[in-house]
């Protein structure tokens, strides 16, 4: 397998904390040095649950993602399945998890069950609850939950062939030990995890590569650059021993940050430009739910994480609004002005398709979903800021809700005539009439209406007789 197109991130793996706080402290200091992942792993030695150590490393960092390294016997796969759905809510969609086994003792078919029950519990579009009658794994009518915005990774781990092939089959990404550099026993894994992955009907690319090094070790930058250029490698992962003290591992951290920093130069010099991206290559299932017509492969680079397919867990809240159901076969998340203006010209490319603008979501009209096409949600341009006290200018996201547009005004003794329910979104309401409380006296909103231009600049202005005026 050559390069899979994933760009190159680093990690670091925590092991040898005697001192619980310890790997907390080290998952603060492996994001300040730049890191992207860190692994948790479980301790025999100690006895310290690598799911606790995981969620409390996920509070003390904003940045990183946290992946407990769990060992494959030690819990129910429903027991998983729920710790790190937690995992992922709390950590604003940071987790992942890594399976890891004894090959002496543990059957590669315990790990292909639990993948498949984790994934069935994580499914909360599925057709219900959850049953399994497995070998190692059983379920009667299991409740699938709660509700993930966003999936959880599930990774591999193992130098062997056939974890290689399971994760091939099944898995997000598939880890291994770099130990001694191997060229051809490296290029033998991957050609295992290719090879099961095609049998089952999967891309290569579905299967991020990544491998562990030890620490303190001399690390040669050219055998990071063929990883990634020859078999797909993209993420490199630091082993350290936190006995050594926070002053040592820190230091180890600096190097090897430089180093594979050094490689990643060397690989986009190697590489045609523009080959590696932090697009999520989603896996065959979701993808085979795709609705005909949009290119989701075009969808641009700023836009890629908010954006919700059919087959994505966030599908369910959002296909929907609280009055209309509606099947849209994508849905854009903007956060900025800018990226609005991203999702406008990539929906001008789909002019064949109905495209439904949202922003609260209360959506009486309809025209907040539709059937098969795409949908614009500005739900995250929430903000309600008062600019000028004086003035009474107030700045209002279109995707706030009149509720909370309310809650900051009262202490100012404001009001707007903004409908007769706290769940209308702004920006509907503007811009689709406006009946409230006020309207006998002050009339419907969209006659305070000013102007709508259509620069990522510009800004629309209501006003209100009385003074109060409200731009965006």
């Amino acid at each position: 397998m050559t390069n899979c197109g994933h760009s190159i991130r680093t990690g670091v793996e925590v092991t040898g904390a005697q001192d619980p706080r310890l790997t907390a402290d080290l998952a603060r200091a492996a994001e300040q040095h730049g890191y992207e992942v860190i692994f948790v792993a479980d301790s025999a030695d100690t006895g310290l649950d690598a799911l606790t150590l995981a969620a409390w490393s996920a509070g003390v960092t904003t940045t990183v993602n946290v992946v407990p390294r769990l060992e494959a016997t030690t819990r129910p796969a429903s027991v998983v399945a729920r710790a790190t759905s937690s995992l992922q809510l709390l950590s604003d969609n940071r987790a992942a998890v890594a399976f890891t086994r004894d090959p002496a003792t543990t059957e590669v078919d315990w790990i292909d069950e639990a993948v498949s029950v984790i994934r069935s519990l994580h499914d909360t579009n599925g057709p219900g609850r959850v049953s399994r009658s497995g070998t190692h794994h059983r379920l009667a009518g299991a409740e699938p939950g709660p509700s993930l915005d966003r999936e959880v990774p599930i990774w591999i781990s193992g130098s062997d062939s056939s974890i290689a092939a399971v994760s091939g089959r099944l898995a997000d990404g598939w880890m291994a030990d770099f130990g001694d550099y191997d060229p051809a026993r490296l290029a033998e894994l991957h050609s295992a995890v290719d090879h099961a992955a095609v049998e089952v009907g999967r891309d290569p690319r579905e299967i991020r590569r990544g491998v562990t090094l030890p620490g303190g070790s001399e690390i040669d930058s050219s055998a990071l650059v063929s990883s990634v250029v020859d078999h797909g490698v993209s993420l490199f992962v630091l082993r350290i021993d936190a006995t050594h003290g926070i002053d040592v591992v820190s230091r180890d951290m600096r190097a090897f940050f430089i180093t594979v920093s050094a490689a990643r130069a060397e690989v986009e010099t190697v590489l045609p430009a523009n080959s590696l991206s932090s697009k999520r290559f989603r896996r065959h299932d979701v993808r085979a739910r795709r609705r005909a017509g949009i290119g989701y492969d075009e969808i641009p680079e700023d836009l890629v994480g908010g954006a919700v397919e059919p087959g994505d867990p966030a599908f369910g809240t959002l296909h929907s609004t609280y009055l209309r159901g509606g099947d849209p076969g994508l849905v854009l998340r903007p956060r900025t002005v800018s990226e609005v203006a991203s999702a406008v010209s990539f929906a001008g490319t789909h002019r064949h398709l109905p495209l439904g603008l949202r922003s609260g979501g209360h959506g009486i009209s309809g025209r907040s979903t539709n059937d098969g096409g795409l949908v614009i949600d500005v739900g995250a341009l929430n903000d309600i800021t008062v600019l000028d006290e004086a003035t009474r200018l107030v700045r209002i996201g279109p995707g706030a809700r009149w509720r909370d547009v309310a809650t900051t005004l009262q202490p100012f003794g404001w009001a707007l005539s903004s409908g007769d329910y706290g769940g209308v979104g702004v920006g509907g309401l503007a811009t689709a009439g406006g009946i409230g409380f006020l309207s006998r006296a002050h009339g419907l909103t969209i006659d305070h209406l000013r102007a709508v231009l259509g620069s990522s600049r510009s800004r629309c202005e209501l006003r209100r007789r009385g003074g109060l005026r409200v731009h965006r």
